[in-house]
């Protein structure tokens, strides 16, 4: 049997792909800054595929090999701050202010995991397991869900019942209102962030997804707005918020559910509010039912419930009195003209994606305009424009940015945008992403090494220049290049990059016409740099020419490891010296991912790393016979080029492993469960408690 990293299902390996959820073994993630499937993190979680990404982050499907559980790991990486080269499992943060950001962003990252990991037996919240720092950033491993959100059931259905509404606000608005008593405000409660299981209870995802935060000095201040569930005091940077902005969300939230009509967003609902009581749109509610919930999407904070208790309270009870709608000019929950001005002076509010546990794009949110109305914005061009100047103007209209990729441009200057993915002119769809190709400006070479070598020997390097040849007498063996001239005959400086498409002019050494009837004693070249030694060669009428280049952890880089006559030995003038410089350190390789792959394909792809691969076989029951099952070192470590690598490939199972047996015995028991488990709601009670995990912070 393998583990599908896609489901973390076990299936048989004589299987193309997995049965359950048809993921193909060893596909490569979508993106290349992802985490290779199969690699552990922390000692104990096998990270598989992807299952949502944004902004801020990643989050993948995992399991928990000690408990033998499916997870959901999350994993901080804001694509402003921070990437990841392909095939690395380090983050690189960009450096400078953004670096300070990408501190900052994993410190509440963290925190908020350990502040909201309280709460793991709080039923109706999306439990925490664990936190850890590892590869340079911050992992949250959470409880892994199977079903779908509210959004998707109503986008499907149309609306419920408005029983079945409060079947799931309620369980809800309870949870909410102890997180509430610890000063935890969720600040993104709608349709997309309620989660019903396959079991039919109800979750309540990404906490801290909306919470305010600035993205560098040079943008505005960013506020997370969700249209038509998000009150006024979020439309501002210092509204003021608490659990009456959760109450405010909640309700637009159960209004959708039972009228099947997204609600108004509250912006445009401040200067024409039409939003209905749900009796006025055919719903059977009873009046003080209606109140409460009319109650709860007031716009003035004075005017609306305080608390989710008051809330629940109000839903219950038949004689719920409506509350009067008042208005007040500087009330802090409302949008007051100054603000406007002041928003509309900094262009507009930029919306994004908070630090906080948010992996997914936002969907529905609306761009808030210079006179503080809702508006679209159309798609513009940004070939020629520089990439920071962009993601600016991108994210004001409410997209996101993402660098698809760096490409050499003999037209655009490094750093402007070559080309985008989604066309000019087109309408810009809240929280959707646009892709660019950034310039690295012309293609750029170091030719400094190539002094010493023949042309034939340096082809590859100087592959893209036209260039020419001219002699002069040097003590470097003949045809062997002494230096570089541009087009116009002036020496270059060759400790600079030199762009592709130049034309050059080689200057190749003619000799310098020693005797060769001289005798000369061959000088010690080893340990001198290159120049030294053609001094040495120069002074005893030798010639000197480089035969290779090779990584040394002895010899400095530019310096001889070996010379071709041995120092000492008699000779005659005009011989020449054969040199091996150093390239600097044996370079330092990221092990690629070969888990799961033939031990053809495996073998292939380290070798091409530099690696030495020596291959053992192991039996094993969860990968098919042929592949993969480990490395060692393990896949994503750092090893130097050269070194060895031991590649372990299963050899297959004659005879079932006991373990095996005993798991396949534990699933034929779970589904017996699964088939007797409505009969006792206690034992369903009791069977989620002894499944919650004590974390140790």
């Amino acid at each position: 049997m393998r583990l599908c990293m896609g489901c973390m299902e076990e299936f048989n390996e004589t299987e193309k792909k997995c049965p359950h959820c048809g993921y193909v073994p060893g596909t490569q993630p979508v993106e290349a800054y992802h985490l290779i499937p199969g690699m552990v993190i922390n000692g104990k979680y096998i990270v598989g595929k992807a299952i949502g990404y944004g902004g801020f982050g990643v989050t993948y499907i995992g399991l928990d090999q000690v408990l033998n559980k499916k997870v959901a790991i999350k994993e901080y990486l804001p694509g402003e701050f921070s990437t990841r080269v392909p095939g690395q499992t380090e983050v690189t943060v960009f450096s400078g202010e953004k670096e300070e950001q990408f501190q900052k962003g994993i410190e509440k990252f963290v925190d908020e995991a350990k502040r909201l990991a309280k709460f793991q037996n709080l039923d109706h919240i999306v439990q925490i397991y664990d936190a850890f720092d590892e590869n340079g950033t911050a992992y949250i491993v959470m409880e892994y869900l199977e079903g779908e959100t509210l959004k998707e059931k109503l986008k499907r259905e149309g609306k419920i019942s408005v029983e079945q509404a409060l079947e799931y606000a309620v369980p809800v608005a309870k949870a909410l209102d102890v997180v509430h008593k610890e000063s935890i405000i969720h600040r993104d409660i709608a349709p997309d962030n309620l989660f019903i299981t396959k079991d039919g209870d109800i979750k309540l995802l990404d906490f801290g997804a909306a919470r305010t935060a600035t993205v560098g000095r040079s943008r505005s201040l960013s506020v997370i707005v969700k249209m038509g569930f998000a009150p006024p005091e979020q439309y501002q940077s210092k509204g003021n918020q608490g659990s009456w902005t959760d109450v405010y969300a909640l309700a637009a939230t159960i209004y959708w559910m039972i009228t099947g009509v997204e609600p108004q967003d509250s912006m445009e609902r401040e200067s024409q509010d039409e939003v209905k009581p749900p009796s006025k749109m055919g719903v059977k509610i009873s009046s003080g039912m209606e109140n409460a919930l009319m109650n709860a999407m007031q716009l003035e904070i004075s005017d609306r419930t305080r608390t989710m208790s008051q809330f629940v309270q109000e839903l219950e009870r038949e004689d719920t009195k409506r509350n009067k709608t008042t208005k007040k000019k500087n009330d802090t929950g409302h949008w007051t003209k100054p603000m406007k001005i002041g928003v509309g002076s900094a262009a507009a509010v930029v919306v994004v994606l908070a630090v906080l546990l948010a992996t997914g794009v936002i969907g529905n949110v609306g761009i808030i305009t210079g006179n503080g109305r809702m508006g679209y914005s159309y798609v513009p061009d940004l070939t020629g424009v520089d990439y920071d100047d962009a993601v600016v103007t991108i994210e004001d209209i409410g997209m996101t940015m993402k660098q698809a990729a760096y490409s050499y441009s003999d037209t655009m200057a490094e750093n402007l945008i070559i080309t985008q993915s989604v066309s000019q002119g087109t309408k810009a769809e809240e929280g959707e992403t646009i892709e660019v190709i950034v310039s690295l400006g012309k293609e750029r070479r170091l030719l400094n090494n190539i002094i010493g070598f023949t042309p034939d020997d340096v082809k590859q390097t100087l592959d893209g220049f036209d260039y020419e040849t001219e002699e002069a007498e040097s003590e470097l063996a003949a045809g062997a290049i002494v230096g570089v001239k541009d087009e116009d005959g002036k020496d270059m400086d060759l400790s600079q990059e030199i762009g592709i498409g130049n034309t050059l002019k080689l200057v190749l050494s003619s000799g310098a016409g020693y005797s060769g009837d001289e005798q000369i004693t061959v000088p010690d070249v080893t340990g001198k740099t290159f120049d030294e030694a053609r001094e040495l060669a120069k002074q005893n009428h030798l010639y000197i020419q480089k035969t290779e280049m090779k990584a040394s952890d002895d010899v400095p880089q530019g310096s001889i490891i070996s010379q071709s006559i041995e120092a000492g030995q008699a000779g005659n003038a005009g011989s020449v010296i054969g040199v091996v410089v150093s390239s600097g350190a044996i370079p330092m390789v990221n092990i690629a991912n070969v888990l799961d792959k033939t031990e053809e394909e495996a073998v292939k792809a380290l070798e091409e790393q530099g690696l030495v691969v020596k291959t053992t076989y192991e039996e094993s029951s969860l990968i098919a016979k042929g592949n993969v099952i480990r490395t060692n070192p393990q896949v994503g470590e750092e090893i130097k080029e050269g070194s060895e690598i031991e590649v372990v490939v299963s050899s297959g199972v004659t005879v079932r492993s006991t373990q095996s047996s005993t798991r396949s015995n534990n699933n034929n028991s779970t589904q017996s469960k699964k088939k007797s488990s409505k009969k006792s709601d206690s034992n369903i009670k009791v069977k989620k408690k002894s499944d919650k995990v004590n974390v140790d912070w």
